[in-house]
């Protein structure tokens, strides 16, 4: 893991195909320059009404930097979704307002992704398959957007 870079431009000399930084907005002042330089922004949010107001700057920041990364991919992905709850579909509904495309697969509230954190191998050192199938899931619709 690659933690606190002296400066953003040797973020693009570094030998990997996916970086994650997960961080709130407000945490950051170099998400801008992150996002100019990026394939493809990954939004997480809970299915609520409190993280769907929580996203909204980062959707304004995305905005701002669309003039210097037209190409830039913005997509939403649910997590921590609660499959019984009926709350997601509506939550959905109000996400379209944003203008950018939800994920098919959602990340389900399981134990076994906290359990994960402690693993080296993540959630793929645990049985839980399901886990693994919705990750897999989700990593191949990120590929085909990068593809296309």
């Amino acid at each position: 893991m690659v933690t606190g870079l002296e400066k953003l431009s040797d973020l693009q000399q570094l030998p990997y195909d996916f970086i994650f930084v997960d961080t709130p907005p407000y945490l950051s002042a170099d998400l801008p320059a992150l996002f100019e330089m990026s394939d493809m922004v990954i939004i997480p949010t809970k299915p609520g009404i409190a993280d769907l107001m929580a996203i909204r700057a980062t959707i304004a920041m995305l905005q701002d930097v669309h003039d210097k990364n037209p190409k830039l991919k913005k997509v939403i992905v649910f997590n921590m979704v609660k499959m019984s709850s009926s709350i997601t579909a509506k939550i959905k509904e109000l996400v379209d307002a944003y203008e950018i495309p939800v994920f098919k697969r959602m990340i389900t509230d399981r134990v076994s992704f906290a359990r994960s954190l402690a693993i080296d191998d993540g959630i793929y050192g645990l049985e839980d398959t399901k886990a693994k199938e919705e990750l897999d899931e989700l990593t191949q619709e990120v590929i085909d957007i990068l593809n296309n």
